[in-house]
């Protein structure tokens, strides 16, 4: 696999991997983000607008979030509770792992497959304790996971119609 500008890696066939948009997420720099939100906002921009080195970043984003909306695997999502497992004092064992798994997919599945990425496995484990009880230390309940991946999920498709928006824009005018 070969490792592009920023966050994006493409296998030999061009094509971007379930692993590489997990495994190499990286949000949008700020000017990125910015001319997103210019476009959101419903003010146009043109390509003199944007600086080479940034139209190079905004088409392997682009490219980057077709792969990252796509729904995730099973098979990406155990391996990213797997990685959980060893951060957490109670991951499950034997039997109930696989049972446990498959209750977090069904209830988080319909999530873009860029939410399961490092940034978010942290921000189970980094939560601040509530009344006491520190949940991020602890195997996550389906809809505590799930509540925790919302804000991902959200970003992640903000970002994609800027995105939208942006190649839009640069290519009407």
């Amino acid at each position: 696999m070969e490792m592009m500008s920023g966050a994006f890696a493409r296998s030999a066939h061009g094509v971007l991997s379930e692993q590489a948009v997990v495994a190499g997420y990286q949000p949008p720099c700020a000017a990125l983000r910015a001319a997103f939100a210019v476009c959101l906002a419903g003010t146009p921009v043109l390509r003199r607008d944007l600086s080479p080195a940034l139209m190079a970043e905004l088409e392997h984003y682009a490219v980057w979030l077709q792969a990252a909306l796509q729904p995730p695997s099973e098979l990406l999502v155990a391996a990213w509770l797997k990685k959980l497992g060893g951060l957490v004092t109670n991951p499950p064992g034997g039997d109930s792992a696989a049972a446990r798994c498959a209750a977090i997919f069904e209830v988080c599945g319909e999530l873009a497959a860029g939410v399961w990425n490092r940034s978010a496995r942290m921000a189970w484990v980094r939560q601040p304790p509530r009344n006491d009880y520190y949940a991020g230390a602890r195997w996550p309940s389906p809809s505590e996971l799930y509540t925790l991946l919302v804000p991902f999920d959200t970003a992640l498709r903000r970002d994609a119609e800027g995105c939208r928006k942006l190649m839009k824009s640069l290519k009407n005018h």
